[in-house]
């Protein structure tokens, strides 16, 4: 239950186009009263129909069948089917464009975040399980808000309002109907309990899968130049077939729910019906109002239903939302002591003084560095792999903040400079060359967007 908790979350985005939102639930509401009151206008035309035929067959002198009051029913019922179609029309139409606006803002929301985590935290996940996080997650919130958020409010509504009208009509029979929801919310609860775990597995399930997509893709080449092709045909296999039995487990216990919450409420429309019939014999309830309790029990007995399978919907979308907020959550990148700016011309002075470096205190990579480049020298790093090479790059890029001593550029503590000025003054060439889908000019162009032709050409 605590995944699907985290679906609250999302309210603060829904929130900001609370307006439009709290239409929609107004237009649900009609939706839940016109449905509501079918049963009623229908019992009202069955009993007068009934008793005008009851009387036409006992012979009363002047019976007939009252076409003017069925006419009105009639053309009051029609008005209903007319407001039910506008507020469904429109309850999608609102609740659907405020859930479109508020993924967008979470979507802006998540690649601001990313922009704001440290490298460390891409170099300890596995790209395609954050893309999955980004995507598929994303559009199971979305998916669960757009289709069954909706449902569930209507059907939440509709068993209020069918309660109510029971009440009215037949108060008796309210404790069998409360026994029923009770036993059907107990059971589900249970079973969702039960399931939610799964539903999590699978999601993890999925983000692996997309991880190891990426990269195997991005390591074609040399999977090919290694004749690892079967190799890598058993990983997917073997994470896809993880992935299928999360599913199927998850769907199987999500589908639990439908057949017990059913059983219970198929077993309180026998017992209402029964009990509403012998009171139409003894004449105390009237046919119209027996068909109108039917329904109303059938009415909670379909949100019921309804309800219980969009569970699995729920319980996914749940989980997924506690993936997307769980990169939301990450620590960002610490900006609260860059107070300084490199030089508009930086002459290139770098010393590292006493640095030490590790990913943790308990890991300690680099200890008492010292050394000091100047201006205009052209040094080579040399050393095996894993030397740290690439590490003392990151460090005088602020892609690792160091444990001790100091780095300077130009005499100025690099940890007081903001990154983005920092980095503006440095020029990186990675060993594998990345190209963006874009033109040339727009690839040498990404690292100043102000560059003019001329200086893209000599370049």
């Amino acid at each position: 239950m605590k995944d699907i908790i985290e679906l609250r979350r999302v309210w603060p985005y829904i929130k900001k186009y609370k307006g439009q939102f709290f239409i929609g639930i107004a237009m649900i509401l009609l939706v839940v009263i016109t449905a509501g009151l079918e049963p009623f206008i229908l019992g009202l035309a069955i009993t007068e129909i009934g008793e005008n035929i009851v009387d036409i067959v006992q012979g009363v002198p002047g019976a007939s069948m009252n076409y003017s009051y069925i006419f009105k029913i009639m053309l009051i019922y029609g008005l209903r089917g007319a407001l039910n179609m506008l507020g469904r029309y429109f309850s999608t139409f609102f609740i659907s464009g405020v859930v479109q606006k508020s993924m967008f803002d979470l979507r802006n929301d998540i690649s601001n975040k990313m922009n704001r985590l440290p490298v460390s935290y891409f170099d300890s996940h596995k790209l395609g399980d954050i893309l999955s996080r980004v995507t598929s997650d994303v559009e199971s919130v979305s998916n669960f808000l757009t289709q069954t958020f909706s449902p569930t409010i209507m059907g939440i509504l509709q068993i209020i309002f069918s309660l109510i009208m029971i009440v009215l009509i037949h108060p008796q029979v309210l404790i069998i109907v409360l026994t029923m929801m009770i036993l059907a919310l107990v059971f589900s609860r249970l079973i969702i309990q039960w399931g939610q775990p799964v539903w999590k597995e699978q999601t993890q399930a999925l983000g692996s899968l997309f991880a190891l997509s990426q990269e195997h893709l991005s390591g074609f080449t040399e999977m090919k130049v290694y004749n690892q092709e079967e190799e890598s045909l058993n990983q997917f296999k073997d994470m896809n077939a993880r992935l299928t039995k999360a599913a199927a487990t998850a769907s199987f216990r999500s589908g639990l729910v439908t057949p017990v919450t059913r059983f219970t409420a198929d077993m309180a429309y026998v017992v209402v019906a029964l009990i509403s019939g012998r009171q139409v014999i003894k004449g105390t309830v009237t046919l119209g109002n027996l068909q109108a309790l039917v329904q109303y029990v059938n009415q909670i007995n379909q949100s019921i239903n309804q309800m219980s399978e969009m569970s699995g919907a729920m319980q996914n979308a749940g989980a997924a939302s506690a993936r997307v907020f769980e990169l939301l959550d990450q620590e960002e990148e610490d900006f609260s002591n860059e107070t300084q700016q490199l030089p508009k011309k930086v002459k290139g002075e770098v010393v590292f003084d006493h640095v030490q470096f590790g990913y943790s205190t308990d890991n300690i990579l680099m200890n008492d560095i010292n050394f000091k480049v100047n201006p205009g020298d052209t040094v080579a790093i040399v050393g095996p792999t894993g030397a740290g090479k690439t590490t003392l790059i990151n460090l005088i890029l602020r892609f690792y903040e160091i444990l001790d001593g100091k780095i300077l550029i130009d005499q100025v503590d690099i940890s007081e400079v903001s990154r983005q000025n920092l980095r503006e003054h440095i020029g990186l060439v990675l060993q594998e060359a990345w190209l963006f889908q874009d033109t040339i000019a727009e690839n040498i162009r990404f690292g100043d967007k102000e560059a003019t032709k001329e200086e893209i050409i000599n370049a």
